[in-house]
């Protein structure tokens, strides 16, 4: 089995310990994450169209994605190979490796962590209030 290959995102503002504060989903496959960081009560919003599936995870449960996607090298990643949408992609019965242009991105927090499966790069914007 290979190992996790992820991305940290380009452009994401640096966030040293991202706490998942909100999740909301909207039919048409929105999702929007809110986080906040504990040290600098900075606020953002990431949003996700085109979403597929997503899931929120423990990150005891992630221990795979470790270190890979850990605080140091960022909190919003692409994952490149080797993540859910790899073993969605083998699972019997799922459709998931039907669906072309779908991409693993994971929002890492101190806790909970969001896996999400999407057609779209997801867009950072901040936010007045953490939700």
């Amino acid at each position: 089995m290979s190992t996790l290959s992820a991305t940290a995102l380009a452009g994401t503002p640096v966030c040293r310990h991202a706490e998942i504060r909100r999740i909301e989903y909207t039919t048409g496959g929105m999702l929007a994450v809110h986080v906040h960081d504990i040290d600098t009560h900075a606020h953002w919003l990431v949003r996700f169209d085109e979403v597929e599936a997503f899931r929120v995870v423990d990150e005891l449960h992630l221990l795979t994605y470790w270190p890979t996607c850990s605080a140091p090298n960022g909190w919003l990643y692409r994952i490149d190979q080797q993540g859910w949408l790899s073993e969605e992609q083998q699972r019997p019965g799922s459709n998931l490796a039907l669906i072309s242009g779908v991409q693993e991105y994971l929002v890492a927090g101190i806790c909970e962590c969001v896996s999400v499966l999407s057609r779209a790069a997801p867009a950072v914007t901040a936010a007045a209030t953490g939700g």
